[in-house]
């Protein structure tokens, strides 16, 4: 095997290969580190900000928001602040 073929499956070689983790890490028990992650996307041309913001958008349109902070943890106020940019109605929400 050549060297260069080596270094492409070294994230592969892991003891974290039972786990319920989306992201495992290489550590067993461990998850992918954030800024690991973050950086997988950006390369992929995905902005992680973007997407999360506009992921709360729609669901702020589709779920109300107790259930929202919840199931999120996020504070009413974050919530309510996605959905006044959904132009949601927000009589429809009891915080």
């Amino acid at each position: 095997m050549f060297w260069s073929q080596r270094e492409g499956s070294e994230n592969q070689n892991t003891t974290n290969s039972n786990t319920s983790w989306l992201f495992p890490g290489t550590r067993a028990g461990q998850h992918l580190h954030p800024a690991t992650l973050s950086e997988r996307l950006k390369v992929l041309g995905i902005d992680a900000q973007r997407a999360r913001n506009a992921t709360l958008r729609d669901l702020t349109q589709e779920v109300d928001a107790r259930t929202l902070i919840d199931l999120l943890n996020y504070s009413p106020a974050v919530i309510t602040q996605h959905a006044a940019r959904a132009a949601t109605r927000m009589s429809d929400y009891i915080c």
